[in-house]
């Protein structure tokens, strides 16, 4: 018999973590399974799928020449099944666990996560690389203390001799070669290596694999409205993400689906859009545009009073209504940095008002950092900001807090500002 009191329910709450970090859970499986046992079953099944593809090593030749430099092997082979593979999933019958021969899947052009991972894995050896297909669990539930190859749902492959121990995710086709797989950090990966079948943990995100840098430039009218021209530079994960948002509309069809898929208001009346390297995933995704907010500032006796916009940096400071009475965990999927730099061109006659000064912030706290510096000089306000949010998990007692921090933080980003003309 088990019991929970007072359990915390199962939540659609934004920020909620995968149910097995707060919901009560019991996991059973067989006595006397393995993981040695089990992989070797496995590999046991897809024994013929194995042997050297004369296919693959010729299309391997093709791609590399004879001696390929090891990475520079491992990036054009990813690439060439990413980029020419079409991914169906199959999740029924004897072809759930079992591949297709390579000669197939080159022939076919589709496949699924193990016809993805089967023809990376021959390619990378016919180069003279390691490679070993991987077991991963995309929901997030695998426990590794329970044996049962059942609880995986997808295959990648390992790479045990680049970086430390590096994992693809063929399918992914928005991921740059060395990014950790999108939704598996921190996962357990059964690698079905025959010499030595393990579990390892899948590295967390790294910092510097998530990063928007944005450049802005604002100029305030006469009728106070203010006209901006944005540049952002998208890297890794966050790259990733808007690449597969933007291969499926039109061009014409960008600023409703940033605005949709970001909740970005602003985005309803940009113009002249333009996407640098959306083809080419290891280079940043780069965004220009222009847009226009009206009544953003406002003058009352004589001074113009207003704020800065904040666009992407509301990726890490919105703040959802159910904060205030949340029972479910907050969970960090990975860690974002947002570098803004921004130019406001003062109105002629105008300069920077002492009502409300402006001076530099720097906070910290688990759930955010901010590095807020100001500048004056030149006809020209300059802001440079830094919002930093880590990957992490932390609990529902702490969203009060958690939701002051992301008040203060937007409070400085989106800083005050009044302007009035010189006593003379």
């Amino acid at each position: 018999l088990f019991v929970a009191e007072d359990p915390v329910p199962m939540t659609l709450a934004s920020s909620t973590p995968p149910a097995k970090e707060y919901l009560p859970m019991v996991w059973l499986t067989g006595a006397g399974k393995t993981w040695e046992g089990l992989s070797a079953e496995y590999l046991e099944r897809v024994v013929d799928f194995l042997k050297p593809s004369q296919e693959a090593a010729e299309k391997t030749r093709e791609l590399t020449g004879e001696n390929p430099d090891d990475a520079d092997a491992i990036a054009r082979v990813t690439t060439f099944v990413r980029d020419t593979m079409t991914y169906q999933g199959l999740v029924f019958g004897i072809r759930s666990q079992i591949p297709n021969y390579c000669v197939d899947i080159l022939n076919n052009r589709y496949g699924d996560c193990k016809d993805h991972s089967f023809l990376l894995l021959h390619m990378l050896r016919s180069a003279g690389i390691r490679a070993y297909p991987a077991l991963v669990d995309t929901e997030k539930s695998a426990q590794p203390g329970l044996p049962d190859i059942g609880q995986f749902n997808h295959m990648i492959v390992y790479l045990p001799d680049f970086e430390g121990g590096h994992f693809i995710d063929a399918t992914d086709k928005f991921a740059t070669l060395r990014s950790t797989p999108y939704g598996l950090a921190d996962e357990p990966a059964l690698v079905l290596d025959p010499e030595d079948p393990r579990i390892v943990t899948i590295p967390a995100y790294r910092a510097e694999e998530n990063q928007i840098l944005i450049d802005r430039e604002m100029q305030l009218s006469e009728n106070n409205s203010l006209r901006v021209t944005e540049r952002v530079e998208l890297e890794g994960l966050a790259a990733g993400w808007l690449r597969e948002l933007l291969q499926d509309v039109t061009e014409m069809e960008y600023p409703l689906a940033i605005a949709n898929a970001f909740e970005m208001r602003e985005f309803g009346n940009i113009a002249d859009v333009r996407v640098q390297n959306l083809d080419n995933r290891e280079l940043p995704l780069v965004l220009s545009y222009n847009y226009s907010l009206e009544n953003q500032f406002h003058n009352v006796g004589g001074i113009v009073t207003g704020r800065t916009p904040g666009t992407w940096e509301q990726l890490l400071l919105r703040i959802r209504p159910e904060e205030k009475e949340r029972r479910a965990p907050i969970w960090h999927r990975m860690p974002l940095t947002i570098q803004t730099s921004m130019q406001l061109a003062l109105p002629q006659g105008y300069e920077l008002s002492s009502a409300l000064p402006l001076g530099p912030v720097q906070t910290s706290t688990p759930y955010l950092s901010v590095d807020f510096h100001p500048s004056n000089g030149g006809g020209t306000l300059s802001f440079k900001t830094t919002l930093s949010s880590p990957q992490g998990l932390f609990p529902a007692s702490e969203a009060q807090a958690r939701r002051q921090a992301l008040e203060r933080a937007s409070a400085a980003v989106q800083h005050p500002i009044a302007l009035e003309r010189p006593a003379r």
